[in-house]
């Protein structure tokens, strides 16, 4: 892969800094999956430089893994066990965020460090330190107190009231017979439970309890992120799952703005095939908005990169939006 600089990139002695590759998949793919990392607007590089010994723009969201149990969680720090990064050492700090700890375990109200507990299932956002390249926690999630197989990935059809498939994009750990890429049927076992993973968000309570109260498929749409816990595989082709518990977590894609745009929402058109289109983008104070202030900056036509909760509604999907970037 060959990237060209659109501006000279300045390093200075004793400059922490990065770089920022972006890829538009939409750009780089065809509709035969060919790739082309040289298509129009499809690797955009930027320069990113430290200040106060932080790369600000540099953050990693949503990494899930297993709390380690050599070393164990200790003096602020703690290693997370991952199957895409590998073991990843984690600091906190007294702006880190805890959620969720005192759910699994009523006892420890106080949600900070001293609730992380080796073989846990976390979910962390992180911000990468100049200073040695070290991951400074934002954010810790707990998800499970105890970890099992589990697979995440993109809906790509729904079939019945039983039955969906989605394309794997994240093993909790390793899964025998399944790989990042592959395309999973999955089965849901009767009395299955649905649940949200919010990051925080404020869902609206109905497509929030639409969703958790559903006991089938009737709540799923292609393009939504799914974690499902492994009850049964079958190994393929084609790869065959029965689970027990399907999690809604956060979509990622691009569009166009399309009208109507009001004070806090809008539509996007322009969407991969995947999705239904328009999709109804629907922000709050809690929507970081990057290139842009907020929903009145924008203009139908604006290409735009979103990141949030997809759920099915009437008349369009809607997206509750954590992200939204204008490009």
């Amino acid at each position: 892969m060959t990237v060209t600089f659109p501006t000279p990139i300045t390093i200075a002695a004793n400059s922490p800094g990065g770089l920022i590759v972006d890829l538009r998949l939409d750009n780089i793919f065809d509709n035969l999956l060919n790739v082309s990392f040289s298509a129009p607007n499809g690797v955009t590089v930027s320069q990113v430089t430290a200040q106060n010994g932080e790369l600000k723009e540099q953050e990693i969201e949503d990494l899930v893994g297993i709390v380690a149990t050599n070393p164990p969680p200790a003096n602020n720090q703690f290693v997370l066990q991952t199957t895409r990064q590998g073991n990843v050492t984690i600091q906190v700090d007294n702006n880190t965020v805890f959620e969720d700890f005192d759910k699994a375990n009523p006892a420890c109200t106080a949600n900070n460090f001293s609730c992380i507990k080796a073989g846990q299932l976390l979910e962390v956002d992180l911000r990468v330190m100049a200073a040695g390249g070290a991951f400074l926690a934002k954010k810790v999630e707990l998800e499970d107190d105890a970890a099992d197989d589990e697979l995440e990935g993109v809906i790509f059809s729904v079939d019945d009231a039983t039955h969906f498939k989605i394309v794997v994009v994240e093993e909790l750990r390793d899964v025998a017979n399944v790989t990042v890429g592959n395309p999973i049927n999955v089965t849901v076992q009767s009395g299955s439970s649905f649940r949200v993973n919010t990051n925080g968000l404020t869902v609206p309570t109905g497509l929030l309890n639409a969703f958790q109260n559903a006991t089938d498929t009737t709540q799923l749409v292609p393009g939504q992120e799914v974690q499902i816990r492994v009850r049964n595989l079958t190994a393929g082709p084609p790869i065959a799952v029965t689970t027990d518990r399907v999690r809604l977590r956060m979509s990622r894609f691009s569009g166009k703005v399309a009208s109507p745009i009001a004070a806090s929402n809008f539509n996007v058109d322009n969407l991969p095939s995947l999705f239904a289109s328009p999709i109804q983008v629907q922000s709050s104070s809690q929507t970081k908005f990057e290139g842009v202030s907020g929903v009145s900056g924008l203009a139908v036509g604006d290409s735009v990169s979103l990141r949030g909760l997809l759920f099915k509604n009437t008349p369009n999907s809607a997206l509750i939006a954590s992200k939204v970037r204008k490009r």
